[in-house]
């Protein structure tokens, strides 16, 4: 199951680098494309971290940044081929926001990832593992907050300036995308904590030892 878990995490978080140059509107607030996804990678964080330990957490969060640095070459290897039909420029302008998108998502990653691992194990160790309910949503509702400061600031304003010339949004917009994005981060993660809970009772009850949990 780890493995599954592992896989998700890592799926999630190249699909959500890819979308996170959308920016949509969902009931009036404007946010990256790719936020869901984004934000159930620190349920399953969480998951892991509760059932697996803190070491294995911290593999796995080391896992997905290894995901960064392929998805950031192989996105200029694709800008550097001939393209042979209108589709392929639509495509080369998507892709070539992406390093901001990725330099920007590797530092918000580092910060809000390790946090979130950090704090969930330091609120299970002062709450003598109780209260599953209170480290997921405490961990996950502060790194979100590291994490949506740091990525909305540097990949969709500052570091495309730097690099393309042109920000992805304007100055007027960064406060409103940068609190409507945290709303959503904060709605969904109160809303996974049943299946925080699901999923690690399930996992808990199904085996029975650590060496059966993979």
């Amino acid at each position: 199951m780890l493995y599954i878990l592992a896989s998700l995490y890592c799926v999630f978080l190249v699909i959500a680098n890819i979308t996170a140059n959308k920016i949509v509107d969902i009931l009036g607030l404007k946010l990256p494309a790719g936020f869901l996804l984004y934000a159930l990678t620190f349920l399953i964080t969480d998951v892991i971290s509760e059932v697996y330990g803190k070491e294995i957490a911290k593999k796995i969060v080391f896992l997905g940044l290894t995901t960064y640095p392929i998805l950031y070459v192989y996105s200029y290897f694709v800008i550097s081929l001939p393209g042979i039909n209108e589709l392929a420029k639509h495509v080369d302008v998507v892709l070539s926001t992406t390093p901001c998108i990725l330099i920007a998502s590797i530092t918000a990653f580092i910060l809000s990832q390790v946090h979130d691992v950090y704090t969930f194990h330091k609120l299970k160790k002062l709450t003598n593992g109780k209260h599953l309910w209170l480290r997921n949503n405490v961990s996950t509702i502060i790194s979100q907050l590291i994490d949506t400061i740091t990525f909305i600031t540097l990949g969709l304003y500052a570091l495309p300036i730097v690099m393309i010339n042109r920000p992805i949004i304007d100055l007027s917009t960064l406060p409103f995308i940068i609190a409507s994005q945290y709303i959503w981060k904060v709605i969904v993660a109160l809303l996974d904590t049943p299946f925080c809970y699901l999923f690690v009772n399930v996992l808990k009850s199904r085996f029975h030892s650590s060496n059966q949990i993979y």
